[in-house]
């Protein structure tokens, strides 16, 4: 099987180690090594059984990803421990200093959340002008009357002089329990919705987010995204899929 392989400089900078402009200095500067000898041409390839340092360090491989995470209640959407823990103490601590997520959700809101080292992505998820949207299941302190669920879905609900209204909204039979699709993405949107008539929302749960559902995935763990879904994804927001760097095992979560 031929070996992957791609320049110093784009691993090195795929591995985040330093800004892309000190990467380049420090390569030409020898800082950098390949199988102990110092090579100072950024683009000098490097292959998955090279030993690559830089600045004294070894470098270990990495590789582009993107993670799925059924978030438990109780966890800040935050890369540091707050008033609540942080929820990147879910995903493999390795990964924890480039990962980035998107799709916030408050630490009283379980559910879907992903991550990802690529910003474009997860920044393009979350835009309202890529109409990504989420799925959310929601339980009311009382029932919703007939009347507050019109106006939710025909009228639409004031945000800053904008009038935002659900792509989809499904009540049980008890009208307490609902299923909201949404693609804006606005600061505590569902909770305000829902206050603003007079409801309180007691439990809120991201079921699904874009094609993504949480299938049989436990609360607290969470999987990679395959090949054929990380395509999906990015051709949802007009990306195509960033190459991936000497790939690793991906395991899910026991």
């Amino acid at each position: 099987m031929k070996e992957e392989s791609l320049t110093l400089y784009d691993y090195l900078s795929t591995a985040k180690v330093a800004a892309k402009r000190r990467v380049i200095k420090a390569i030409r500067h020898g800082l950098a090594k390949v199988d102990g000898k110092v090579i100072d041409d950024p683009n000098f390839i490097v292959r998955p059984s090279s030993k690559i340092e830089f600045e004294g360090k070894e470098v270990p491989y990495v590789y582009h990803f993107v993670i799925m995470l059924n978030k438990p209640k109780g966890y800040m959407s935050s890369s540091v421990d707050e008033k609540y823990p942080s929820i990147f103490r879910l995903i493999p601590e390795e990964l924890r200093e480039r990962a980035i997520l998107s799709g916030r959700l408050d630490q009283d809101t379980e559910g879907l959340i992903l991550f990802s080292d690529i910003g474009r992505l997860t920044n393009r998820l979350v835009l309202p002008q890529y109409g990504v949207k989420k799925e959310y299941e929601l339980t009311l302190d009382k029932p919703i009357s007939d009347e507050d669920f019109k106006d939710i879905t025909e009228v639409g609900t004031d945000f800053d002089g904008e009038m935002i209204k659900p792509e989809s909204l499904e009540a049980k039979e008890n009208k307490k329990d609902l299923t909201i699709v949404l693609s804006q993405g606005k600061y505590h949107e569902i909770k305000r919705i829902f206050y603003r008539r007079g409801y309180k929302v007691v439990s809120l749960r991201r079921t699904k987010f874009a094609f993504l559902e949480l299938g049989d995935l436990e609360v607290g763990k969470y999987r990679f995204l395959d090949a054929l879904e990380e395509e999906k994804l990015y051709n949802l927001v007009g990306m195509e899929r960033e190459q991936k760097v000497f790939t690793v095992s991906r395991k899910t979560t026991k």
